[in-house]
């Protein structure tokens, strides 16, 4: 729920709730011509039910008329479709209320000549291996470029332009955050700015800052050596078989990326994967926490078997800080430390020297410090837990930051997992490879991260395809915390 709808004439408000959705790409709509116009309509479908038997009717709240054409409704009383302008209760004209996130199509008009520029004056003449972002056209000094870093100050167009920005992203199979240059290249092409070390793609916005964001994206080009985005997409999750029940196991699960243009599919498998485990191992769905992107609905354990997001959502709510907070702490101060166990796992961005990047709800491109969940937050919202076991692993860019806290006298019960150094970038899925092909009722935790015990195990090494391009860490709170399966709620 995202607030009330205000009643004119008093009470009783209405409630409004916010539905997110994110369509597999075989479902998305293409527009045809840039000219085109289309109409969005959205109806509800009541199964098996009469109209006087429905408590609570489905509406689509309102907002002021902004622009162009206002919302209309469509009855066809007969053969020919009657439309109908709407106003609202003052008898003023209104949109409805929704937000779509696109994609472009096609590089701009000019991109390969500025591609090949930057080849050339950047890249020693060939590309290899490194992908290009870029704004879709040269633009004014009337626009900057902001970064993720609320810290870091916009970055103004060059005055003497239209500009063309650019950024070269070096290592694309990195998760974000990760070294990548931001180029400023003259429409004319030619002159360029030196190149600027960043973490993130820049959000670039009009009126100096103050106006819209305009686009600004990966660009797919026939050049040799430059690479495209290849994202992990969902696989087809089999049914998942509960054989017990154990009531012991509680788990909060985070992941989704900044926004829409990030939440990268493999977010979603990643989530899927683990919740699967929680589940083989008996844990219960009211005990199992999962906060995805801005609250979209996924079906993470396949309950009904049709692979099919909107028929079994088990997404709790969107990835809020407070939200988080309160419920981590929840449950640090009422399991039982006897035997409970509670598991901690997030895939997503992660930002160097501050923490986990969370949903940018603002969409301002900078996460401030309400949409990043630092080490210190984690570590005071699990101090002292009580629980008999703390689990934590985090799957991100620089999360070895993180390994701290289980060494730090207040998580004596806990274990602490990363994916990569506290200076490096994560690569793709490489860190949950091992993760999700081991059976949670047969591993113990440590020999799903073999690689980092002293001595290490034999292979199978945590990065089962590859050798892992980043380093993963573990330590422990008390020597032999994860000597044990997740599966297991009495122990000694």
């Amino acid at each position: 729920m995202v607030g009330y709808d205000q009643n004119p004439d008093g009470e009783p408000n209405e409630p409004v709730f916010r539905y997110s959705v994110r369509l597999p790409e075989d479902a998305w709509f293409r527009q045809e011509t840039p000219e085109s116009i289309y109409w969005f309509s959205v109806i509800a479908v009541y199964r098996g039910a009469n109209a006087d038997d429905i408590q609570y009717p489905w509406g689509w709240t309102n907002h002021p008329h902004a622009f162009s054409s206002t919302a209309l409704s469509v009855s066809s009383p007969s053969t020919s479709p009657v439309w109908e302008q709407l106003y609202d209760q003052a008898g003023e004209q209104v949109d409805m209320s929704f937000t779509f996130y696109t994609f472009p199509q096609g590089p701009p008009e000019g991109a390969q000549e500025v591609a090949e520029y930057v080849r050339d004056a950047f890249l020693g003449g060939a590309f290899t291996g490194e992908a290009l972002w870029m704004t879709s056209g040269p633009l004014d000094e009337t626009f900057v470029a902001r970064d993720t870093d609320p810290g870091v100050p916009d970055l103004p167009f060059p005055d003497d332009g239209p500009w063309w920005l650019v950024m070269i992203d070096d290592h694309p199979a990195a998760n974000w955050g990760h070294a990548v240059r931001w180029i400023f290249v003259k429409e004319d092409l030619s002159q360029s700015s030196d190149a600027y070390d960043r973490q993130f793609s820049p959000g670039v916005y009009a009126d100096f800052g103050q106006g819209e964001r305009v686009p600004f994206f990966h660009v797919d080009l026939p050049l040799e050596g430059l690479v495209r985005y290849q994202d992990d997409f969902p696989i087809a999750v089999p049914h998942t078989q509960v054989e017990l029940a154990n009531d012991c196991l509680h788990a909060v699960l985070i992941s989704g990326g900044i926004d829409a243009a990030s939440n990268y599919n493999r977010y979603a498998q990643n989530l899927s994967s683990m919740y699967r485990h929680l589940r083989i191992c008996g844990a219960l769905p009211e005990n199992i926490w999962v906060y995805y992107a801005d609250g979209a609905a996924l079906d993470l354990d396949n309950a009904d078997g049709d692979n099919n997001n909107h028929t079994g959502d088990d997404v709790t709510d969107e990835v809020n800080k407070n939200t988080i907070r309160n419920c981590i702490q929840n449950l640090r101060d009422n399991l039982d430390p006897s035997r409970d166990i509670l598991l901690v796992f997030t895939s997503n961005h992660g930002t160097d020297n501050r923490g986990l990047c969370l949903w940018d709800f603002n969409n301002n491109t900078t996460q401030e410090n309400n949409e990043i969940y630092t080490p210190a937050e984690l570590a005071a919202d699990t101090a002292n837990a009580q629980v008999r076991r703390l689990f934590m692993i985090l799957d991100q860019c620089f999360s070895g930051e993180f390994l701290s806290i289980a060494t730090d006298s207040q998580h004596a019960n806990s274990v602490v997992y990363v994916a990569a150094t506290a200076s490096e970038a994560s690569y793709g899925r490489q860190y949950m490879e091992l993760w999700e092909q081991s059976n949670p009722k047969t591993t113990t935790m440590n020999a799903m991260h073999p690689t980092s015990l002293v001595p290490p195990l034999p292979p199978p090494s945590i990065c089962l395809k590859t050798p892992c391009t980043s380093t993963p860490g573990m330590a422990e709170g008390t020597t032999g915390n994860g000597n044990i399966s997740l599966c297991v709620c009495s122990f000694n």
